[in-house]
């Protein structure tokens, strides 16, 4: 990925753009897989199953089981324009383009706009979020690009939907392995029990168990695929069975966002610590009141050790110990509900503590 100083003058004000769009589809999308989620649980009178905190450390196995109310979604979002050599790895075609005639076929319950191809499906129109919100359930991806038509001119859309991504995952380890300088030729090199071992490595370093599958599996051979083009690429995963949103991006690492229930206890240390009063805190952090306390949206970034980074002498690594870990937990925090967008995040570290925040 081409770094700040590399770009033109023209290029560092897309990447501009490009953050603050990103941060709206974040908004946009932790809505989408938790916010709403929830609202579907309570809507079937099913109570909520709320992520553990084990779950959040770092390759930490997550339940094997499918919640039909939790919301997936799989988006990808490119600084650029895709080129059409990616093709091979992303499957946007015409056919999955975002047309009319194309998305009649799968939204066949949704009265689609005449104006969609020249204005709805663009970043900067006022309904795009409530079009971005339709196409989300879709199987898939979504593709967010940069217009390939608007060459002088910053205009980003959603180009194409189910994308399927075809990258073979011993590809994709073997070019992390070459990055990471594991290896220099191929996946192979050195014998099949070092090759299984990276790729368990491999779902690790972007913080996933190696037993997941699905769009966990495919966000992170897309992951992959992003670190070898000019610009950023961030891809979004929200799993029905993590019950997570998971945010990867290379140039800003891993986060997963997941609800916590707080007791009372924990809510009035939290009011205590921070000097804000009660209304304040229920009205800007709290997805729904409890018996037990509230709901909040919890969000847990990390960052990679030193065995998940090349060496600094630019030589190789001489061993691949398993048990050494690849990623650690680098923050916590409590965020606003996606409305609000003036109060900061609140630092809430709780994923190895067991004692409450009014304890700490």
């Amino acid at each position: 990925m081409l770094q700040h100083h590399e770009l033109s003058q023209w290029e560092k004000t897309r990447r501009g753009f490009y953050f603050i769009i990103r941060d709206t589809l974040e908004r946009a999308l932790i809505e989408y897989t938790l916010v709403e989620s929830y609202a579907n649980f309570m809507r079937e009178a099913q109570a909520y199953p709320y992520v553990e905190r084990r779950e959040l450390k770092p390759g930490a196995v997550t339940r094997k089981q499918e919640y039909a109310s939790q919301n997936p979604c799989l988006v990808l979002f490119y600084e650029g324009t895709l080129d059409t050599s990616m093709k091979k790895y992303f499957r946007f075609r015409e056919r999955n383009r975002v047309s009319l005639k194309n998305l009649k076929e799968y939204l066949v319950d949704i009265e689609l706009p005449e104006d969609l191809e020249t204005s709805m499906k663009y970043v900067e129109n006022a309904d795009f979020t409530k079009f971005f919100h339709s196409l989300l359930p879709l199987d898939y991806a979504l593709l967010i690009q940069h217009d390939p038509l608007a060459k002088k001119r910053i205009r980003y859309l959603v180009s194409h939907f189910h994308v399927k991504i075809d990258g073979l995952l011993d590809q994709m380890v073997e070019n992390m392995a070459k990055r990471l300088r594991y290896i220099n030729r191929d996946l192979y090199e050195k014998g099949e029990d070092y090759a299984e071992a990276l790729e368990r490595k491999f779902f690790e370093y972007y913080s996933f168990h190696h037993s997941a599958g699905g769009r966990r599996s495919a966000a992170i051979v897309a992951a992959e695929l992003f670190h070898t083009l000019e610009f950023c690429g961030t891809v979004y995963v929200g799993s029905a069975e993590a019950r997570s949103l998971t945010r990867i991006s290379p140039e800003e690492g891993i986060a997963k966002f997941v609800l916590l229930e707080l007791s009372e206890e924990e809510i009035e240390g939290i009011i205590r610590k921070t000097g804000s009063s009660r209304e304040e805190f229920c009205r800007d952090f709290l997805i729904a009141q409890t018996r037990r306390g509230g709901v909040v949206i919890f969000q847990v970034r990390y960052q990679h050790t030193e065995h998940a980074l090349p060496p600094k002498d630019g030589t190789f690594h001489e061993t691949l110990n398993i048990k050494e870990r690849w990623i650690t937990v680098s923050s916590q925090s409590l965020i606003p509900v996606p409305h609000v967008i003036d109060r900061r995040p609140i630092a809430y570290p709780t994923i190895y503590r067991d004692l409450p925040l009014s304890d700490m």
